[in-house]
C-alpha cells in the first residue's frame, strides 16, 4: 500500500492512533492521490477534527489544491464542518484563495451551509467574487435554492444585482419559479427589468405563464415603472 492510500484510509476511518503511527514512520502528510487529494482534504471533508489537527501539526499544506482546485478549506466549507474551518483559518488557510474554479464561500453557498457562509464572511471572504460555473456566491444560492445562505450573503453586503453573463441572481431564482427566493431578492433591491445576454428579463424565464412567480415579477416590474 502506498503512503497516500495508507494515510487516506486512516483519515477516512478517523483513526487518529493509526494516523499518528504512520506519520511517525515517516509517511508524508502531503502524500496525494492521482486527483491531488491530500489527507487534509479528506479529513476536512469528513469533519475529522483531530485528524485535521494532527496533520496540520505535522506540516500539512493548509492551502493545497486538488485537481478541481479546491483547498481543504473548500472541503470543510462544503460540508459545514465549522470546527475544521476555524482551525484551518487559525493555521493560515486562505479564506480567499486565488480563484480558479471555486472558493470556500462558493462551496458553502452551493450546499446552503449558511452557518459556514456566515463564518467565512466574518473572516473576510470576498462576497462578490465570480467563479466560472455559477457567478458570485449569491448566484450559486439562487441556482440551488439555498435561501438561508442568500440571507446571510445579503446581510453581509453581497451585491444583489451582480451579473454573470449579464444574468443576475434574480434570473436564477425566476428560472426555478422560487417565490420565496424572488421575494427575498426583490426586498433587497434586485432589478426585475435586468436583461441577461439573451435579452431576457427574469419574468421571461418563468416557463409557466400562470405561475405565481411570474405574477410576482411582473408586479415588481410595474412598480418600478411607476416609480420612474
Amino acid at each position: 500500500m502506498n503512503q497516500a492510500r495508507a494515510l487516506h484510509d486512516a483519515v477516512y476511518a478517523n483513526d487518529v492512533t493509526l494516523l499518528r503511527q504512520l506519520i511517525s514512520r515517516g509517511y508524508s502528510v502531503n502524500s496525494a492521490t492521482e486527483d491531488l487529494v491530500q489527507p487534509l482534504h479528506t479529513a476536512c471533508f469528513h469533519g475529522h477534527l483531530e485528524c485535521v489537527r494532527l496533520l496540520i501539526d505535522n506540516g500539512a499544506e493548509v492551502n493545497a489544491r486538488n485537481i478541481d482546485c479546491a483547498t481543504p478549506l473548500c472541503d470543510a466549507a462544503s460540508s459545514g464542518h465549522n470546527d475544521c474551518v476555524k482551525l484551518l483559518l487559525k493555521n493560515g488557510a486562505n479564506v480567499n484563495p486565488p480563484l480558479l474554479l471555486t472558493s470556500p464561500l462558493h462551496e458553502a453557498a452551493i450546499m446552503d451551509q449558511w452557518k459556514t457562509v456566515e463564518l467565512l464572511t466574518q473572516n473576510g471572504a470576498i462576497l462578490n467574487s465570480s467563479d466560472c460555473h455559477f457567478g458570485t456566491p449569491l448566484h450559486a444560492t439562487a441556482s440551488q435554492g439555498g435561501i438561508k445562505s442568500a440571507e446571510m450573503l445579503l446581510r453581509a453586503g453581497a451585491s444583489v444585482n451582480a451579473i454573470k453573463s449579464h444574468k443576475t441572481a434574480l434570473h436564477d431564482a425566476a428560472s426555478r419559479e422560487d417565490c420565496d427566493f424572488i421575494s427575498l431578492l426583490l426586498e433587497h433591491g434586485a432589478n426585475p427589468t435586468a436583461k441577461d445576454n439573451s435579452g431576457n428579463k427574469p419574468s421571461d424565464l418563468v416557463s409557466n405563464q400562470e405561475s405565481p412567480a411570474r405574477d410576482l415579477l411582473l408586479h415588481a416590474e410595474s412598480k418600478l415603472g411607476q416609480s420612474n
